[in-house]
């Protein structure tokens, strides 16, 4: 037995002495990652931070003994950064799910809310914690009641958490409303037909959160096509611009109920109708026919979308060049630009346009336009 021990000390020796380096590696570059996150919470740099968060995320465990300490800092954005990296930093940060739980009753709402999501993300099931979290729900600051609800959703499957996250979508404070549109995609399909109850209501500012929530859940929301379909034709841009977006999100099965819809609507939310179209992209070929007739419509914002909507489709799109050919000679230099534009898109497929290009490139009046034709004169490639 002795003698098996002392071959084996040699080997852990070695592998102590391989490892040891990488620890202190890993060590170093988690201290330079959190003094950077520190540095840019100070001044609020958000690009700063999110590259620094990221990066903690990366390096995981060795970062999590820095970021509690971070999370004593006097700084309201350090502590809360600091929460935030933990988070994503996963199973090694659970260490820190007391300091989390303490971090609930902070004097600033960011640090508050970023604990609840925090502990939600780390699957924190403890019952101390869940009882923390509850008592959170009657925070003074909504943003925080959004989060803990998410994370009684996501530890419990307390069935409370949707319409009370429902209930903030109406909410006057925008980081508010935009936290809750943010959890309730989180939950994803079990929020949809609340949802979709909601894509009427009378508050404009309710029916554009719940059809931000459908786009942030992508696929999931194809429960919701039709309804958000109706409301491309709704009074307010911006509740017809987050439903077109929304429809651009579940992909092709929205197309059918696009292409109804641009059969049937004369002018109202056409051009939102043309955007979730451009915004599936290549799947949207299915449609070209109709995105075509409108390149020929009276009034120029829709004949400029669907002008857009031929270039996001892209080289499926190829049938369309030879009418866009005959849109560079358009009066309107929005047209021709547009024009230039989607043609670019199209690449080599477009190459028939290529004399036309060169001569808009050299005599076209407007400066922008000349470089839009050149630049699709450099999509086209190498000539066969």
């Amino acid at each position: 037995m002795i003698r098996k021990l002392l071959l084996v000390l040699p080997a852990i020796s070695i592998v102590v002495a391989l490892i040891a380096p990488i620890r202190a590696e890993d060590s170093t570059a988690a201290r330079v990652a959190v003094d950077r996150l520190i540095a840019a919470s100070r001044i609020y740099d958000e690009r700063e931070m999110l590259v620094a968060s990221e990066s903690l995320a990366k390096i995981g465990g060795p970062a999590v003994g820095a970021l509690r300490a971070a999370m004593e800092d006097f700084d309201d954005n350090v502590r809360w950064q600091a929460i935030v990296a933990l988070g994503k930093i996963g199973d090694p940060a659970r260490i820190a799910v007391p300091d989390l739980r303490a971090a609930l009753t902070d004097v600033d709402p960011d640090v508050r809310a970023s604990a609840a999501e925090s502990l939600g993300k780390l699957d924190a099931k403890q019952a101390a914690v869940v009882s923390a979290l509850k008592a959170t729900r009657r925070d003074p600051h909504g943003m925080v009641r959004a989060s803990a609800n998410w994370a009684l959703w996501k530890l419990t499957g307390d069935k409370r958490s949707i319409p009370n996250l429902l209930s903030l979508l109406a909410d006057r404070d925008w980081f508010v409303t935009q936290r809750a549109v943010r959890h309730l995609g989180q939950i994803g399909s079990p929020t949809v037909p609340a949802l979709v109850r909601r894509l009427p209501d009378r508050n404009a500012t309710v029916r554009v959160n719940a059809a931000a929530s459908l786009a942030r859940m992508r696929r999931r929301a194809r429960p919701a096509i039709e309804p958000l379909t109706e409301r491309l034709a709704d009074c307010d841009p911006r509740v017809a611009s987050t439903a077109a977006a929304a429809l651009g999100s579940i992909g092709p099965a929205a197309i059918p109920s696009l292409v109804r819809f641009l059969e049937t609507q004369p002018r109202a939310g056409r051009i939102y109708a043309l955007r979730a179209l451009a915004a599936i992209g290549p799947k949207s070929a299915a449609a070209l026919s109709l995105v075509l007739s409108n390149v020929a419509h009276p009034e120029l914002a829709i004949r400029l979308e669907a002008i857009g909507t031929i270039g996001r489709i892209g080289p499926c799109a190829s049938r369309a060049v030879p009418i866009l050919m005959r849109l560079l000679d358009h009066t309107s230099a929005d047209v021709r630009g547009a024009t230039c534009a989607a043609l670019a898109k199209l690449g080599p497929r477009a190459r028939k346009a290529e004399a036309r290009l060169k001569a808009v490139a050299a005599d076209d009046p407007a400066d922008f336009v000349r470089q839009a034709a050149r630049a699709a004169l450099s999509n086209l490639g190498p000539a066969r």
